[in-house]
């Protein structure tokens, strides 16, 4: 879950800029360019600054990480291809480490810095707010795999300082954008987003807890895993809804409670969205891009990982020509085999598709008659 916002001192306006968007991204390569001196030598605070290097021979959307000059490293791929544009654009960014190293097994100090990204920029940068690939991240001791950067958050106005509650969420200062949920409170049973509202922002009601949700006929937009834990909702998605991100409904699976996709609903004059067998889907030039992928599961059925649940079918929508990132949310330990059915051959399947689960779990995928 995304830790509690900073303090609202750490909002402010950069030279009366105001801040749209913040995540955290650890440094990657520091050994592999002999930086490892130079990442040690951080401290909690520091800031450090983002260069863009296209002409990259590796990677044209490279992002070095530098402090006082020195090379510490560079953005990881995943997030150079999210920002690499804006910051061509010019949208100015603070850049702070947030932890200076991390520990191995030996508590020796390894350099594996984490940096606070910040970006202003006086229009609204809605590509921002969407990372097309939440990647997971390889853990340098021991090999595992961990959860993605805990921190990010986006903000729709010029005065972060007026963000306040109104009903069961947290907004910004015009009330014009969910920002999150408060701390502590109760998850109502069904969570009501308020009218006026026009978008949720990444991760604002993610882990709610609800068993539902209402949105208003004012909304518009809805960011990358606003709603990273809703499951079994029936969610009805109003005509002036232009855009929900992939991923943006994913679900994580619990052991020994099962998992439920959302069942989406959309109303007919909507142009820009629709719902085929629960799916949500949005309109493309191309085709239909797979944004939520619902599947009829049976309830779990016990606890005994020895004893595996029937298998079930997860079946794209025909006529879907792309599946977008975090779009299909496969639970292999919930249910054991599992196969994923596409009517044709898709064009394009976007890199993490899969939220929270993947093919080489165990799952059988096959697009069209091709595995």
């Amino acid at each position: 879950m995304p830790r509690a916002l900073p303090d609202i001192a750490d909002l402010a306006p950069f030279d009366g800029v105001p801040l749209r968007f913040a995540w955290e991204a650890s440094v990657v390569g520091a050994r592999y360019h002999g930086a490892e001196g130079a990442c040690l030598r951080l401290r909690l605070g520091d800031e450090v600054d983002l260069v863009r290097e296209p002409e990259n021979a590796h990677d044209a959307d490279a992002i070095r990480v530098e402090h006082g000059g020195e090379l510490l490293g560079y953005l990881p791929a995943e997030f150079a291809r999210a920002w690499a544009g804006a910051l061509d654009a010019g949208v100015r960014t603070r850049c702070e480490v947030l932890r200076p190293t991390q520990k191995n097994t030996v508590r020796e100090d390894v350099a594996v810095p984490l940096v606070w990204v910040r970006f202003y920029a006086r229009e609204q940068r809605y590509e921002l707010c969407d990372m097309r690939y939440r990647p997971p991240l390889r853990n340098p001791f021991d090999g595992g795999w961990s959860d993605p950067p805990e921190h990010c958050f986006y903000l729709a106005d010029d005065d972060p300082a007026g963000r306040h509650r109104l009903g069961d969420v947290m907004v910004s200062a015009d009330e014009k954008t969910v920002v999150g949920l408060p701390e502590g409170a109760e998850p109502p049973a069904v969570l009501v987003i308020p009218e006026g509202v026009r978008e949720i922002a990444p991760w604002a009601c993610a882990q709610s807890g609800a068993g539902g949700v209402i949105l208003p006929d004012t909304l518009e937009q809805i960011h990358q895993f606003a709603f990273a834990e809703a499951s079994g909702w029936l969610v009805r998605v109003p005509a002036g809804v232009r855009h929900v991100a992939s991923g943006a409904f994913a679900a994580r699976a619990t052991y020994g409670e099962g998992w439920r996709p959302c069942y989406f609903e959309v109303d007919g004059a909507n142009e820009r969205l629709c719902s085929r067998e629960g799916s949500l889907l949005g309109r493309t030039a191309d085709g239909l891009e797979l944004l939520s992928l619902y599947a009829d599961l049976p309830s779990h059925e016990h606890d005994d990982p020895e004893l595996p649940s029937a298998g079930v079918d997860y079946r794209v929508p025909e006529g879907t020509t792309r599946v977008g990132a975090a779009a299909i949310s496969v639970s292999p330990m919930t249910f054991s085999p599992t196969r994923l059915l596409a009517p044709e051959p898709l064009g394009v399947l976007d890199a993490g598709s899969f939220s929270w689960g993947a093919p080489d779990e165990g799952v059988v995928v096959d697009w069209g008659g091709r595995s």
